[in-house]
This record gives structure tokens, C-alpha cells and sequence, in this order.
């Protein structure tokens, strides 16, 4: 049996702990970051505890490591570029360039806009694809057109649609698969 914790942050959600120093020389992404330096010594505890015990200390943990951060600017322009406003529109409306506007994207998000944008979008479709009746309703749900759909599915998964879904089943409670 596998003892494993995973969390998962919301956009700008691991922003709310201290995430100063991930930037280092010695880091090269976030995901090679070590969030808490005192986790190896806290998870040792956990193994002893029921489920629920263990979901009650892992609460208390992140709590007691949470800080005070102001990301309305950055939840602003997410949204704006969730709501699919041009880049440069966002850019002109928050009056940054459209480098800074990358720069502070890549920084928070590890992504520019447009790439994040492709992301939510693909996301917003594995959402939606049991409330539609086949892959072009679908894609006319947040895409231009079903070649739009298409070719942003096989740039993140390396499938068409129709192959991903054939070997995804979205309906099981465990998803995992691999993207090279």
C-alpha cells in the first residue's frame, strides 16, 4: 500500500506560503523547490494516524504555514485572460507591457498567458466533455473552431481528441496518464 499526500494548489495558490527564495540559483524550477523545510519531520508523524487524523494534522500544518499576500493584481489578470480579452488588450488595461505582463505570468504561473490560456483551455474541456454530445460541440465551447480544439489538444497531450478520449475515461475517480 502507498502512504502518499498530494495537494493541489490553484492558480497562485502556493503564493499564500513562502515562496520567496524558489528563484534561486541553487532551484531551477518550482517544482524542485522544498516548500517546507521541516516536512520530512512532519510527514514522519503521519504515518501512524488514521486517515482522518492525518487530513485534521495536515490542515493545522498548512495553516500554521500560511501567509498574508495581496494577489488581487495577478487574480485580476487571470481572469481576464481565463475570459479570453487579447493579451495586448490586457496588457493596454493594466498599463504594463506586454513583457512585463509575461515576465509576472512566468513568475507566478510558471507560464506566459497564452500558454496558460491554452491550459485552462484544455482543462475547461475535460470539464465539459460529459455534458456534450460529441468533440465538435465540445470544442465550440472554448475554441475558435474544431482545428483550434485539435491542435492545442495534441500540443499538451501528443493525441487528437478522439484518441484521448478513447483512452482516458474521465468518469473514474483515479486519472493519471503521462504526456512525453
Amino acid at each position: 500500500m502507498f502512504d502518499e499526500i498530494t495537494i493541489c494548489f490553484k492558480p497562485l495558490g502556493l503564493f499564500h506560503f513562502d515562496v520567496t527564495n524558489f528563484n534561486s540559483e541553487s532551484k531551477k524550477t518550482l517544482i524542485d523547490y522544498n516548500l517546507f523545510e521541516d516536512i520530512t519531520e512532519f510527514s514522519a508523524k503521519l504515518f501512524d494516524l488514521t486517515m482522518n487524523e492525518k487530513a485534521i494534522e495536515l490542515e493545522k500544518y498548512l495553516i500554521s504555514k500560511l501567509i498574508e499576500v495581496d494577489l488581487s493584481f495577478m487574480e485580476n489578470i487571470i481572469r481576464d485572460v481565463e475570459n479570453e480579452i487579447k493579451i495586448e488588450d490586457i496588457s493596454t488595461k493594466y498599463s504594463i507591457s506586454r513583457q512585463y505582463l509575461n515576465r509576472i505570468f512566468k513568475k507566478h504561473l510558471g507560464k506566459s498567458p497564452s500558454e496558460y490560456r491554452k491550459v485552462y483551455r484544455f482543462r475547461n474541456s475535460l470539464l465539459n466533455k460529459k455534458d456534450s454530445k460529441n468533440l465538435t460541440e465540445l470544442s465550440s465551447n472554448d475554441y475558435y473552431d474544431q482545428s483550434h480544439f485539435i491542435k492545442d489538444f495534441k500540443s499538451i497531450t501528443k493525441l487528437k481528441p478522439n484518441q484521448f478520449f478513447k483512452e482516458v475515461d474521465l468518469e473514474k475517480d483515479t486519472l493519471l496518464k503521462f504526456f512525453d
